[in-house]
């Protein structure tokens, strides 16, 4: 299994979230987004999560390596 790369927008670590949206026990997404460690750095950038959720780790890992600044 692959592991997200950091945010090639910001360098950004990235945190993998599991969220259920429909409160039914087969519907769990996966989105990944980037973070930053410090305080006083915003934690948003322009390729902040992927741009849709998806229905499994590795699918959503794998958008996230592809993605690239334009």
């Amino acid at each position: 299994m692959s592991k997200p790369l950091p945010c090639p927008f910001c360098g950004g670590k990235t945190h993998i979230s599991k969220y259920n949206p429909y409160a039914n026990p087969n519907d769990w997404c996966w989105y990944i987004n980037c973070v930053h460690d410090d305080v006083d750095k915003p934690s948003f950038c322009l390729g902040s999560r992927t741009e849709q959720p998806f229905y499994s780790r590795q699918d959503a890992i794998e958008a996230w390596n592809k993605r690239a600044p334009r």
